[in-house]
């Protein structure tokens, strides 16, 4: 069969892209430092990767979410374990008071130091985590407890708003979710409710009234108790979200090995295949520059 000038070209021509491919192809993994890139390059592996990134693209959605979460429980906790504080400090003064020895001048003067923690109660129900009322419930842009004051400034009672026994959730996993807020409805209202309980106190020392200050010991008592158990509770929410939290990093850590040794070229591998691709074509260029030389000096002759 003869060989034709026209069939040496093309062979030349076929074979120096062909090798030019190839080239591109060694470049963009040393670029890339991917040796999976695209569909063609190996179906299974990319439906691997998109599930790794995929669970990857969710995970941190969770985990974001359990930080928020931990966030709101961590404000929360420590709001109560102020709260329980304050009750310690008020139960102090009312056993100091309901002391037969203490004078109508001296409830007086505790009186006022109820005063204090009855602010600052106040101002622990309507504490915010990132902008939100952390205790009101679903409407978290509603300050959740407003006091009605006297003349004096003192205040008379506590009004409420919002949705105190509302639930916010947050998903933590793709079949889980938690509760990051604490109801606290029981604690804070009613006339068990540490704002009554503490003005009734206040009220009594203020008349001299030995009787009911020593009921009110018992009342703040049971909201103490109220207080730690919520507090346990808060606890164990706590627990469970860094659970989660430690499970879905380790999850991480291995998806994201798992994709590295699917996708990720050996950058020592990868750049001495493109310089042996480079060596290639350029060999092949001249060797196909010769031959053509060659064809048509034979033509010529």
């Amino acid at each position: 069969m003869r060989v034709s000038n026209r069939m040496i070209s093309e062979t030349f021509i076929n074979n120096v892209m062909k090798s030019l491919e190839r080239l591109n192809d060694s470049q963009n993994r040393v670029l890339t430092g991917r040796k999976v890139d695209q569909l063609s390059d190996s179906p299974v592996d990319i439906k691997s990767i998109q599930r790794l990134n995929a669970e990857l693209t969710d995970n941190q959605v969770y985990l974001d979410n359990i930080q928020n979460g931990i966030g709101w429980i961590n404000s929360s906790s420590a709001a109560l374990s102020q709260l329980n504080d304050l009750l310690t400090e008020a139960k102090n003064l009312t056993v100091e008071a309901a002391n037969a020895t203490r004078s109508a001048t001296d409830r007086q003067r505790i009186a006022q130091q109820l005063n204090g923690i009855l602010e600052q109660v106040l101002s622990l129900g309507n504490k915010t985590y990132l902008d939100s009322y952390i205790f009101a419930g679903t409407r978290v842009d509603e300050q959740p407890f407003v006091a009605q004051r006297d003349v004096t400034g003192k205040i008379t009672s506590v009004d409420t708003s919002g949705d105190l026994s509302g639930k916010i959730w947050r998903k933590i996993a793709k079949t889980e979710r938690i509760q990051i807020n604490a109801n606290i409805e029981e604690i804070f209202t009613g006339d068990e409710g540490v704002f009554n309980v503490l003005i009734d106190l206040r009220n009594a020392l203020h008349n001299n009234d030995v009787a009911t200050i020593q009921e009110s010991l018992s009342n703040l008592t049971t909201l103490q108790d109220k207080v730690i158990a919520k507090e346990a509770e808060q606890g164990a929410l706590m627990n469970q979200l860094e659970q989660m939290q430690n499970y879905l990093e380790n999850e991480n850590l291995q998806n994201e090995k798992t994709l590295s040794d699917i996708q990720d070229m050996d950058i020592t591998e990868a750049i001495a295949r493109f310089q042996q691709e480079q060596v290639a074509y350029q060999f092949g260029l001249a060797v196909g520059n010769q031959m053509l030389r060659l064809s048509l000096l034979n033509y010529l002759k």
